[in-house]
């Protein structure tokens, strides 16, 4: 089984390679408004993503705490997902930890693969998974999870991916 990365490298040097993706894993977008994206249940024309401010989330004042955990609640229920705002990590650690997880795609597989497996809590885990949205078409994705709570857990490989994360879990 290859992965997203290893198809979307491959496709560039040979375009017969995503001719032969199977069809259930390709989303046809019929809408002629090619600027349209569907996220769940909802067609993102001219919409802004929800916008979750985390101080309001930790806020002392209940009213303000309350109408955020309301925004999370819609955001979660309609979009699937949502933008967290005055979280307190800098865009340039943000920047680092996207360049890290580069890094660690980067490796060679063999690196990879000790962390692949079928268990489905090891603290480290990588590999690719299908999923289904509301059309029925599988979403393909390649994913890297890491425990780092209440343990901290990281590959050692690539150098300074670690120390990144740990950065990051420590915020």
């Amino acid at each position: 089984m290859f992965s997203v990365k290893k198809i979307a490298e491959l496709s560039s040097n040979n375009s017969s390679v995503v001719e032969c993706i199977p069809s259930k894993y390709v989303y046809q977008n019929n809408n002629s408004n090619e600027d349209s994206i569907i996220f769940g249940d909802v067609e993102a024309q001219n919409t802004t993503i929800p916008t979750i401010d985390f101080s309001q989330l930790i806020s002392s004042n209940t009213a303000d705490r309350s109408k955020a955990i309301q925004q999370l609640g819609t955001a979660c229920t309609e979009w699937d997902f949502f933008m967290l705002i005055n979280h307190g990590v800098p865009e340039t650690l943000r920047e680092e930890v996207l360049m890290a997880s580069h890094r660690f795609y980067d490796l060679p597989d063999e690196d990879r693969k000790q962390y692949e497996g079928r268990d489905i809590f090891p603290p480290i885990k990588c590999g690719t998974s299908f999923n289904v949205n509301m059309e029925k078409t599988f979403l393909w994705r390649d994913y890297l999870k890491c425990y780092v709570h209440p343990h901290f857990h990281a590959p050692y490989k690539p150098h300074g991916f670690r120390y990144t994360l740990a950065i990051i879990s420590n915020i």
